[in-house]
């Protein structure tokens, strides 16, 4: 394993002074004691340092986030009582407007508001508040929820959004993140930070009292992606299909997984430390749709989102998603953010084609060009149904070679052959696109037509070829019908389908992986690696960076017909086609390999 430092990563920002607005200021009562003085509107202060969470796996390493990644622009800070009721928010805006350059201030500490409400429940009431509790948001961006004081809480605050795209999350220099949470010992939620009112300071122009500092660890709210190639690999582009379309903005454990950990998933926690009370950071996750929610057979979703292709990026671009993660009974294709893999492929023998493309028919794999040459001669048979057939080009200039054709006139009368058919892929097929590359089609019905250059009438042979009247009463009136009929009854599409690859382009399907072997949840009863119990081994989950590495392309993947919708097969149980490695490393980032 890698060794890596554990980094922290301290903010500064600066708050002008606050006066005491519409408040008498009375000698008498303000006695200078600063455990409980006078407050105003305003008057209250807390001190922030933040962290990024971080924390080690079994096979963990980590890498801090790109300059953009990291930058912090603004900080609100929510406030919430012992019951978790809403006690208003505090700011520190425009952070990046201090010394420094927003990734590396060389301030330590942010002071930001406290709501007068909360300096007023722990030094002016009779009866004070003992402790409340902040969550931190970094870089709000559209996050904007909607709370009412006393009356709004916490899981109104943390209430599923399905309003905001991932590239609001991910905009540059202006990542959302969010409190971390994990748990304690006791095995207690922390992402509400407990504070007291020493962590309150209060200024008059007589009290002054410096609050004690309040160290929040953060993290990011999406998920990184990233896919590399191996040597002499080389792929058109990837993307991230089945991708979530709703996120909590803090990470959440209930309901599904830390309600029945005990009960359900037996001695996880001795096997794998999925929670790090040093490191602030946890390595699961439950998300809005934990325990439902699927793409349907016909690529309809109300929870995901499936890969456009001409959204595909470059190979060593990043990508980045919301969390997505499912009980052990919901690891299906249908349910798990994949990786689509787009290359060119071309079988042994299936290159002389136009511009790659091949299909595989009756369990053969053909280049479209063979394709033809293969259905025009099982159509012609012994009977020949095509080649008894001729065409006629008017006032050609064939000299005195015009080869096995015979010249009447101004006419040359050819047979019908394999050169005068060509590859179809039906008259109702769509292009898909990648930039200025077809790289398949929609709708294909494959078929083999003759070429748009043999017009007007078809003949057989007549008994006198040297005479004109006579080719005209050899004219077959239906002969085009009867060569579609007999390449079709030859194609025999409803016992043997044609697969076609356009292009030579076809895609590869590779859900990415979390846990390792060693560190998956084993349900009581499991089996062995592949056990699709096993909690965890797939999924996304904030603040991760998941790295795919494409070791190898051994063997044609699914042709692009459409998008991409997800099968229902369980994770484990479909081919990748590929040699893949995923690492999974602490942005921490997490690697992965295949070979396709």
């Amino acid at each position: 394993m890698k060794s890596m430092k554990v980094k922290f990563f301290l903010f500064a920002a600066s708050i002008a002074a606050l006066s005491l607005a519409g408040c008498a200021k009375d000698e008498n009562e303000m006695q200078g004691n600063p455990d409980n003085p006078i407050v105003a509107e305003g008057a209250g202060t807390m001190n922030i340092s933040l962290k990024y969470a971080v924390g080690t796996r079994a096979n963990g390493d980590y890498e801090d986030g790109t300059e953009s990644e990291s930058k912090v622009r603004d900080l609100t800070v929510y406030f919430f009582d012992k019951d978790e009721k809403y006690l208003g928010k505090g700011e520190a805006p425009k952070l990046t407007e201090l010394p420094g350059d927003g990734h590396n201030i060389e301030r330590n500490v942010i002071a930001v508001e406290v709501p007068a409400e909360v300096v007023s429940s722990f030094y002016g009431n009779e009866d004070p508040m003992t402790e409340a509790y902040v969550v931190a948001v970094l870089n709000k961006g559209k996050f904007a929820p909607t709370l009412t004081k006393e009356t709004s809480t916490y899981d109104d605050f943390n209430a599923v959004i399905s309003s905001m795209a991932i590239t609001d999350i991910t905009e540059a220099d202006n990542f959302l993140m969010t409190s971390s949470n994990y748990v304690d010992v006791n095995g207690k939620e922390q992402a509400l930070v407990k504070i007291t009112k020493e962590n309150v300071g209060v200024k008059s122009n007589s009290v002054s009292k410096e609050p004690e500092k309040v160290e929040i660890a953060v993290e990011r709210v999406a998920a990184k992606v990233k896919v590399l190639t191996g040597a002499n690999v080389e792929i058109l582009g990837w993307g991230l299909n089945v991708t979530n379309n709703k996120f909590f903005p803090v990470k959440k454990f209930t309901t599904g997984f830390l309600d029945v950990l005990d009960t359900r998933y037996g001695d996880w926690e001795q096997k794998t430390t999925w929670s790090n009370l040093t490191d602030k950071r946890s390595h699961w996750a439950v998300d809005p749709n934990y325990t439902s929610g699927i793409v349907e057979m016909d690529g309809t979703s109300t929870e995901f989102a499936l890969l456009d292709y001409a959204g595909l990026i470059d190979a060593g671009k990043s990508a980045y998603c919301f969390e997505n993660t499912f009980n052990e009974a919901m690891q299906n294709r249908n349910a798990t953010t994949t990786a689509i893999i787009v290359a060119k492929f071309n079988p042994a023998g299936t290159d002389n084609g136009t511009e790659g493309t091949w299909v595989n028919w009756k369990q053969q794999n053909f280049s479209d060009a063979d394709f033809v040459n293969t259905v025009v001669a099982d159509a012609d048979g012994k009977d020949h149904n095509i080649t008894k057939y001729y065409y006629r080009v008017v006032n050609p200039d064939a000299g005195e070679d015009f080869g096995n054709g015979y010249k009447v006139g101004d006419y040359i009368y050819y047979p019908l052959g394999t050169a005068n058919f060509e590859f179809s892929c039906g008259e109702n097929s769509e292009d898909i696109m990648f930039g200025e590359k077809v790289i398949g089609k929609k709708n294909i019905t494959a078929n083999v037509v003759l070429k748009s250059d043999i017009t007007g009438d078809l003949y057989t042979l007549p008994a006198k070829t040297d005479d004109n009247e006579e080719w005209e009463k050899s004219k077959v009136e239906n002969a085009r019908t009867a060569i579609a009929d007999a390449i079709t009854a030859a194609i025999d599409a409803a016992n043997n389908p044609v697969t076609v690859y356009v292009g030579g382009y076809c895609y590869y399907e590779v859900p990415l992986r979390h846990f390792n072997d060693s560190e998956v949840a084993e349900f009581e009863g499991g089996g062995g690696a592949y056990e699709p119990k096993h909690l965890g081994r797939y999924g996304i989950v904030r603040n991760n960076y998941y790295v795919l590495t494409v070791k190898a392309i051994n063997t044609p993947g699914k042709p692009i017909t459409g998008k991409p919708i997800p099968t229902t097969e369980k994770d484990d149980y479909e081919s990748y086609y590929i040699d893949v490695d995923i690492q999974v490393l602490s942005w921490n980032i997490r690697n992965q390999e295949v070979e396709l």
